[in-house]
């Protein structure tokens, strides 16, 4: 038997409050030393919810026609007053949802529908008309496009809703997406000590259905993973890919949970002219990273980039290059390729999709 908790039920005189009618018969339960059940009558139909107080300051408020709660993280040996009203505050917030999938893959220059979402309130019922939607997607560019549909209610209660619409380049070699075929997307596992690593294409509900994400198997960062496209079905370095001329913006989605880094290769020639190769090396703080990272130019995503969920990143290549070489070039329409974007190099564990080399 537990005897570790003394309850005191308390009910409010229903000739004092207007309607909606207040519960009767409370009953109250310890189902341990940390937790009670309370039960109640419910003597109205038409309240929004019924408040729960413990010892006057208020815990819990439900939706209508409930009359349950169990209220947890008690201590023993203690004394507590419950009282329970009912209301009709609409304090709830609308219950959005969306229609059709919540993440889209579209081909560049394809229609989008827009499927819309639908919303109940507890109160106002359907107000699946007065969504607004924020947002907006341009198939005419390939990338993430992510839209918001917001419900409020006539009490101000709001909700939201995100879709996700990947607009895929119609030249395979200009955003690398890994499909179920993977024609469009080269990994080279470059690092191959010490031994054990591996990469592997898997589904995810981050990507649209029939895609994959590549997923980068390491020990630490110590093995590296090349990425290169492909057009016509011949294999290429970025520098040489006739769509990436002149291309100096790089983006792409991962989702690490320990260090990574991810570097982007290249050749340009200082203010001085002097023909120079260095990388732009990406990582989520300066720590760590020593011994891959000198000679290199280093950059800071972030250290929320390695908490395991999924980021986007852009980056505008030349910009990062100038902070440590003011006035380089990089021109990769020169037939002598003599300076270019060579590519992507990445070490770390974790899944990566979307990488795209844009103007």
């Amino acid at each position: 038997m537990i005897k570790n908790i003394f309850l005191i039920a308390m009910s409010i005189p229903t000739l004092l409050l207007a309607a909606p009618e207040n519960p009767s018969n409370l009953q109250l339960q310890a189902l341990s030393k940390s937790s009670v059940s309370i039960d109640w009558q419910d003597n109205s139909s038409d309240e929004t919810g019924f408040k729960i107080f413990r010892d006057d300051v208020l815990i819990m408020t439900t939706l209508a026609n409930v009359h349950s709660y169990v209220d947890t993280g008690l201590e023993a040996s203690t004394a507590y007053t419950y009282t329970v009203k009912a209301t009709d505050e609409d304090t709830i917030a609308p219950e959005i949802t969306l229609n059709g999938n919540a993440i889209i893959g579209l081909n560049m220059g394809g229609a989008y529908t827009e499927q819309g979402a639908s919303s109940i309130d507890t109160v106002d019922g359907d107000i699946s008309a007065d969504i607004v939607i924020s947002g907006a997607v341009d198939t005419t560019y390939a990338g993430l496009y992510i839209l918001t549909y917001t419900s409020v209610d006539a009490a101000g209660n709001s909700a939201s809703i995100s879709r996700r619409v990947h607009v895929y380049s119609d030249n395979v070699g200009d955003t690398m997406i890994v499909d179920p075929n993977r024609n469009n997307l080269y990994v080279n596992l470059h690092d191959s000590t010490p031994a054990g690593a591996y990469y592997s294409f898997e589904d995810d509900n981050f990507v649209a259905a029939g895609q994959q994400v590549l997923v980068l198997h390491s020990t630490g960062i110590e093995n590296s993973f090349h990425i290169l496209g492909y057009e016509t079905d011949v294999k290429y370095n970025w520098a040489s890919l006739p769509s990436h001329q002149n291309r100096f913006h790089v983006s792409w989605d991962s989702k690490f949970s320990g260090n990574f880094i991810i570097y982007v290769v290249l050749k340009f020639k200082t203010a001085e002219g002097v023909d120079t190769w260095s990388d732009l090396v990406y990582t989520p703080s300066e720590n760590g990273y020593a011994n891959y990272t000198e000679n290199f130019m280093h950059i800071y995503l972030g250290e929320s980039a390695d908490d395991g969920t999924w980021h986007h990143f852009e980056r505008d290549i030349l910009a990062d290059l100038h902070t440590f070489y003011p006035g380089a070039t990089i021109d990769n329409s020169n037939s002598t390729w003599d300076s270019y974007v060579n590519g992507i190099a990445i070490r770390g564990s974790g899944s990566v999709t979307n990488i795209k080399l844009s103007e």
